[in-house]
């Protein structure tokens, strides 16, 4: 990201009156990470761009390049004719998307899917009940753990921030599943001693 929208950010979060914590709290990230943007070092993602516009009121176009309005052409340049583009079909229709100093932005024509719609919840209560019958019943009901990782995966994915990540939810569905399946309770409680160690490697990483 060039250093024009980098100063562009900043200044609008200060013009709303927010702290780089505050506004990461909203975003659901560091403040390292806005602190990153502001200096250029590293780029918002789209799903961070879309919620920049929409916090501060304005249009992508004026976030990254600080436009209001479309340019108007001069008055005394001759106005020439554009040629009339053919309407794409549904075969060479593609997503369009815009690229601006490295930073790939969907435009609402894009089609993009959101995972946090996905009813997680339902499909692993029906693994449950499907386990269940078949002889599972004491081992199937870890399933509900993974409820918790998959929508911390997401978040995740989303924020490029590992710390989101549900690791002690991950190391009890671990535990629990090898130890019933298999009953090597011990040593695998062992892998508790993880979630100290996977918190403190994600902070080197901020």
């Amino acid at each position: 990201m060039n250093l024009e929208i980098a100063q562009r950010l900043q200044q609008l979060r200060q013009t709303h009156g927010y702290s780089q914590e505050t506004l990461a709290e909203k975003l659901g990230l560091s403040r390292q990470a806005v602190s990153k943007w502001e200096r250029a070092e590293s780029s918002p993602d789209t799903d961070n761009l879309i919620e920049l516009a929409k916090l501060y009121g304005v249009s992508l176009d004026e976030l990254l390049f600080g436009k209001t309005t479309a340019e108007k052409p001069e008055a005394d340049a001759p106005v020439m004719p554009q040629p009339v583009a053919e309407e794409p079909t549904e075969e060479t229709a593609e997503p369009a998307v815009e690229q601006v100093e490295g930073v790939v932005i969907d435009t609402p024509h894009s089609r993009r899917i959101h995972w946090n719609a996905f009813p997680y919840p339902v499909f692993a209560t029906l693994v449950f009940l499907i386990w269940g019958f078949l002889g599972g019943w004491y081992i199937s009901w870890t399933m509900f753990l993974t409820v918790p990782l998959y929508y911390s995966l997401v978040s995740t994915i989303r924020t490029r921030n590992p710390s989101h990540f549900a690791w002690p939810v991950f190391v009890t569905f671990v535990f629990c599943f090898t130890g019933m399946q298999w009953g090597i309770w011990h040593p695998m409680w062992m892998i508790f001693l993880t979630v100290p160690l996977y918190y403190s490697i994600c902070s080197m990483f901020r």
